[in-house]
């Protein structure tokens, strides 16, 4: 592949420093140079600082992470290199210089000995203040949810490297312990770490109870073997937030393991990890595990929802046919607003309304009749009339890649949707009306389905 035939990924940089998804962004190196430690500082690894480009904005605040230290002494990882971001991470020093600095975890290198590539380059150092945002978050080249970012400073360029160098520590921490599939994990399992790939993670959540007040997000954990929760609680979810990232594949270890609770969890495991303190999880390559994982997912036909036990949580996946607007109600135990949207789904068996809660609801976006997959949603009831809602640790996916279904729904959409449209069932519009929605007549016709 020679210089004409690669493309970079224009205005990336800009995107990436206003927060979106690099996803597989193609860049250019064009300029590297060593970072040595400061004095005093008792890490033996420098790190190397780097110039980058895509075609039309350069930027020099930019980190090398110490684990690809090795491609630079190769020689694969020079000036005008060109690489593809496989991971990178943002990071807003509160120091005097108030920069943003992007430090690069991951990357595959798609030519080294490259000429430079210049569309119209221009250098946004000196706009960089309009970018300066006070969040620390991880973006992937893989599938995300729609997270948000928690603020966490930095001070100066050591606590970077102090950052990004901790990894070969952590890692061998870990690797002294003893390695155990997901599927063997028990309430007395000792000294084990295990590894894995997050295929799901919720958004950070506000709680308050008997046992008082704080934070709370989750993620899904999958190797070869089975699928299990990580809960993560308040100090540790500043912690460990910005750093775990759908897709991507880690260590854990030194971790509390109790019994799962069925009322929330639907995952195969029948257990669940509670980050502590002591807890450490650290990125891993994808090569270190044995055989690829693939998501488990336990579909319920939307026939069979009618079957299912009241607040029981399942999977379920459909067509997307109606989508109502936004609205805001009102708890009447604590008095708080809340936003839900309704939507409706169907597949070759059935239809169902859904109704999805604060982001989801403010967030969704349907484009021409979606397939949509539910991880754990909530089967509710009201006066026999079934539907379903998501919670915090309701999953959503649009147009899932990872299971067959979704091209079988296409096909018979596509199949059905040339037919007389049909009504709403008049089950499906009371259960809105129910719930405190008014829906337009112009929404009554609809594609079809079948009853």
């Amino acid at each position: 592949m020679n210089v004409d035939q690669i493309q970079l990924s224009t205005n990336a940089i800009t995107e990436c420093l206003d927060g979106k998804a690099c996803t597989k962004a193609i860049l250019q190196i064009t300029n590297l140079k060593l970072i040595n430690n400061a004095q005093g500082d008792t890490n033996d690894s420098s790190c190397y600082r780097l110039t980058i480009s895509d075609g039309i904005t350069t930027y020099s605040s930019c980190i090398l992470n110490t684990t690809l230290n090795k491609l630079v002494d190769s020689g694969e990882l020079k000036e005008n290199t060109i690489i593809c971001i496989k991971e990178i991470m943002i990071d807003f020093l509160e120091d005097q210089t108030n920069r943003t600095m992007l430090i690069i975890n991951d990357i595959d290198i798609l030519q080294s000995n490259a000429e430079k590539i210049n569309y119209l380059s221009r250098n946004v150092e000196a706009n960089q203040s309009s970018h300066n945002q006070a969040i620390l978050h991880t973006i992937n080249t893989f599938p995300t949810t729609t997270n948000k970012s928690i603020p966490v400073g930095r001070s100066s360029l050591s606590n970077i490297r102090e950052s990004v160098t901790k990894n070969q520590s952590i890692t061998d921490s870990i690797e002294s312990e003893t390695h155990i599939s997901i599927s063997q994990i028990n309430q007395y399992s000792n000294k084990w770490y295990i590894k894995g790939i997050v295929t799901n993670k919720t958004n950070i959540h506000h709680y308050n109870n008997a046992r008082g007040e704080g934070t709370v997000f989750s993620f899904d954990f999958l190797d070869d073997t089975d699928e299990i929760r990580v809960t993560v609680f308040n100090n540790d979810c500043n912690r460990f937030y910005s750093t775990i990232n759908t897709g991507t594949t880690y260590h854990i270890a030194k971790a509390i393991v109790k019994p799962v609770n069925r009322q929330y969890n639907k995952l195969s495991s029948n257990y669940e990890i509670y980050v502590t303190q002591d807890t450490i999880i650290n990125y891993c390559s994808t090569d270190t595990l044995l055989h690829a994982p693939t998501i488990r997912y336990n579909f319920v036909q939307l026939c069979d929802v009618q079957n299912q036990r009241t607040n029981s949580v399942i999977d379920v996946i459909g067509i997307v046919d109606v989508v109502l607007d936004p609205a805001v109600v009102t708890n009447n135990i604590d008095q708080k607003s809340y936003i839900k949207r309704t939507i409706h789904m169907i597949d070759e068996t059935g239809s169902i309304p859904v109704t999805l809660w604060q982001d989801q609801a403010t967030n969704f976006n349907d484009n021409n009749n979606s397939v949509l997959a539910f991880e754990g949603i909530k089967v509710h009831d009201y006066n026999g009339c079934r539907s379903l809602s998501t919670t915090p640790t309701t999953y959503l996916k649009y147009n899932p890649i990872d299971t067959e279904r979704t091209e079988k729904l296409k096909q018979w959409f596509k199949h059905y949707s040339k037919n007389p449209t049909k009504h709403i069932n008049s089950s499906i519009i009371e259960t809105c009306v129910q719930q405190s929605y008014n829906i337009p007549h112009s929404i009554i016709i609809i594609f079809p389905y079948l009853f």
